[in-house]
């Protein structure tokens, strides 16, 4: 399953101070970009219709969920479908009860209310809670159709938290499967805050309220505590890839000091500060200081970076031979610079010392995702005037000063499309052409003939022409392109329509149009069809 993007980003504008006297320019590009490349994104491989849905509607949706419903008779019925398990997990009718149903953004979790008929209550009053209907059964599934708890009292204050790999769930706390299963580890006592839970690994649980950081283990047992003197401002914190917590503050000092780290004006006030950094053992609390000649803005564990690129899809430019990365900005006769330009990106290690700078191209943007991996031996780093194209071994293939839209292994212009050295491969205003979509990272043109038009295809180095129109020949065959499935090929006049993935696969025929009513982009797209019985329904599977 697609794992939700969250990472720790610390919103406060100082994160920590770190020494940084090893801190210099990268002396092999190889040192740390990663070399395994999968340019292409899975194309939708299967149909399936779903007959059991056929007259159904849709109430709601996420992209773990779409709850149908039928109301076809004076029997309410509701049938669950689950994108995870791709399958339908559940049906419930209102014979003696009428059903409400609560979907968590895009946490694989649902839970149903089902609140019994009341022989003096009509359905109106039920719903509007009239009569003092209390009679309410909760039940809680997982995308994988699982009941993880039925249960009468639900607090709705108690909220729902996703991250990474976890979902903390009414004072319980479950590991996300692949498949959408949600697999219980730990009960969460009510005396925790979850609202105060920033952060989780395979060892802690982590909780911030104002100046104090605790540490829970997998249990909820409190292993530490660290409070911050009540004189610091801006307290915040960040996780390390060994679960030890970086933290820092800065506070005013006496407007007559003369040793101090740096000076803020705000609101024609020039205050005077000092910085203090450190790294706070996850274990016992105890707390060791760190010299510091630079200010780190943002923090990045290994496995956050990896979660990241993952949860884009994407193949991560960084290869796996760090512990963390950090953004830094330097302080200049002490003033914090936070110019674009002179913000860094450099590896990190647990300890809080700064290593090799990431920063291959001039004038490159520090920001993790300003380094792209784009090919084989191909990366493409954002860059305060535009975009470099660089190789492995840090060579610059191109400079650009406008960031083309890019599409799998090509760059599109207005005129041109270009490989991924910059050599054009195919000019859109001599052929008379225009791009029309891309779809699963395959760009798909459309260029005027003397007799018509023809669709040519261009993924992964490879031109095609998919479709030839022939206006001689009283062809009534349109081409369409299909949000994020492909493309269809569509005739009125036989009402044929042909559903084909982006690389040209012939997928379904029917006799009706579908149209996505979930995410495009998804493992599982549910699509409708408006046919005689009623609305239609199909998947179409990665």
């Amino acid at each position: 399953m697609k794992k939700t993007k969250l990472l720790l980003l610390i919103a406060a504008l100082l994160v920590f101070v770190t020494m940084l006297n090893a801190c210099g320019t990268i002396s092999s590009v190889n040192k740390f970009l990663n070399k395994d490349y999968n340019p292409l994104e899975d194309v939708y491989k299967s149909e399936s219709a779903v007959s059991e849905l056929t007259g159904y509607k849709v109430l709601n949706s996420n992209e773990s969920f779409v709850i149908f419903y039928s109301d076809a008779s004076e029997i309410l019925s509701y049938k669950i479908f689950s994108l995870e398990a791709n399958r339908i997990i559940a049906t419930f009718t209102t014979t003696d009860s009428l059903y409400t149903f609560d979907l968590y953004d895009t946490a694989p979790l649902l839970l149903v209310a089902q609140t019994a008929k009341q022989e003096d209550s009509s359905a109106e009053d039920i719903v509007n809670g009239i009569d003092a209907v209390i009679d309410v059964t909760y039940t809680a599934y997982d995308a994988n159709g699982e009941i993880l708890k039925t249960f009468e009292k639900y607090k709705p204050e108690a909220p729902v938290r996703l991250t990474f790999d976890t979902c903390i769930f009414d004072y319980a706390a479950y590991t996300i499967e692949e498949n959408g299963a949600l697999s219980k580890t730990v009960d969460v006592p009510e005396y925790v805050a979850l609202d105060s839970i920033v952060d989780w690994n395979d060892d802690y649980y982590y909780a911030q309220n104002g100046d104090t950081v605790a540490v829970f283990d997998h249990s909820f047992n409190l292993v530490s505590t660290y409070v911050a003197p009540s004189y610091y401002e801006d307290v915040s914190i960040a996780i390390l890839n060994n679960g030890n917590i970086f933290a820092q503050y800065m506070y005013e000092v006496d407007e007559d000091e003369r040793k101090y780290d740096l000076s803020i004006s705000e609101n024609g006030h020039t205050g005077k500060y000092d910085l203090v950094s450190m790294i706070i053992n996850a274990k016992n609390g105890k707390a060791t200081k760190v010299n510091l000649d630079y200010v780190v803005m943002d923090v990045y564990s290994n496995y956050a970076v990896n979660t990241y690129f993952n949860s884009l899809g994407e193949t991560s430019p960084y290869n796996d031979k760090f512990e963390n990365i950090a953004i830094i900005a330097p302080i200049v006769n002490k003033k914090l610079d936070e110019s674009d330009a002179n913000l860094d990106i450099v590896f990190m290690n647990n300890k809080g010392k700064a290593a090799d700078s990431l920063k291959i191209a001039d004038n490159q943007v520090a920001a993790l995702d300003a380094i792209s991996k784009i090919g084989n031996d191909r990366y493409l780093v954002e860059t305060l005037v535009g975009a470099s194209i660089i190789d492995a071994k840090g060579k610059v293939i191109k400079n650009m000063n406008n960031v083309l839209d890019l599409c799998s292994t090509y760059f599109v212009s207005d005129r041109y499309i270009y490989d991924l050295d910059l050599e054009i491969v195919y000019d859109l205003v001599a052929n008379d052409a225009a791009v029309l979509d891309v779809v699963n990272n395959t760009l798909f043109v459309q260029a005027e003939t003397d007799t018509g038009y023809e669709i040519i295809s261009f993924c992964n180095g490879a031109q095609t022409t998919v479709y030839t129109y022939n206006n001689t020949s009283n062809d009534a065959t349109v081409f369409e392109i299909v949000d994020g499935i492909g493309y269809s090929l569509i005739n009125a006049v036989s009402n044929e329509y042909k559903y084909y993935n982006a690389e040209g696969t012939l997928l379904v025929t029917t006799t009706y149009a579908l149209e996505a009513i979930t995410s495009a982009d998804a493992d599982v797209v549910i699509m409708k069809g408006l046919a005689l019985a009623g609305d239609t329904y199909h998947t179409f599977s990665k």
